[in-house]
């Protein structure tokens, strides 16, 4: 019996090893893949940094803003095509992660003289759990923006948009990492 249960023990330990080691690539390992590389600038913003919850809200809406946890940011910059084969290689990547429309169900392309953006989803229509902007230019570089939340919806959010009001000091905050690490015209 001893025998019979510490086989199926090591018969779950390694099914349970084979499911966790997923090698497919994910938005999460290319953001940790590249958190300690120099030439990416990363940065953490929680939501109460970039937005106040102002008196005329009601419930519902301060609510439907507290949906939002954070804010991930991956930048790379390509001024000059210093990092021209990092471009390259992490734009590969970025594709073939937002290829899987089962995860990241596609919302805008757009492409214009600054560059080409596109903004993907995960969840459902009314419960998305993260929205993100992919922005790339080959002279200028990529930019890789999670808004991570619970539940959030856009029809709720779009509603309120006149209500919030940006946190200045936070907005001022994290405008300023940018302009020190970026050259923005």
């Amino acid at each position: 019996m001893k025998r019979l249960v510490g086989n199926f023990i090591w018969i779950f330990v390694l099914a349970f090893t084979i499911i966790s080691c997923d090698s497919k690539p994910s938005l999460q390992k290319f953001f940790v893949e590249n958190q300690n590389n120099e030439n990416f600038i990363v940065l953490d913003v929680p939501s109460s940094t970039l937005i106040n919850l102002s008196d005329d809200m009601t419930p519902e809406d301060k609510k439907t803003i507290e949906s939002f946890r954070k804010i991930n940011v991956l930048a790379l910059q390509n001024e000059n095509n210093k990092n021209e084969e990092l471009y390259d290689s992490s734009k590969s990547k970025l594709n073939t992660i937002f290829k899987d429309e089962n995860k990241y169900k596609p919302l805008i392309k757009s492409n214009s003289k600054f560059g080409s953006f596109d903004v993907y989803f995960q969840g459902k229509d009314d419960a998305i759990d993260e929205v993100i902007v992919y922005g790339y230019d080959k002279e200028k570089g990529l930019l890789v923006a999670r808004v991570i939340g619970n539940d959030m919806n856009i029809g709720k959010i779009t509603q309120i948009v006149n209500k919030i009001k940006p946190n200045e000091d936070g907005m001022k905050s994290l405008t300023g990492l940018f302009t020190k690490n970026f050259e923005i015209n």
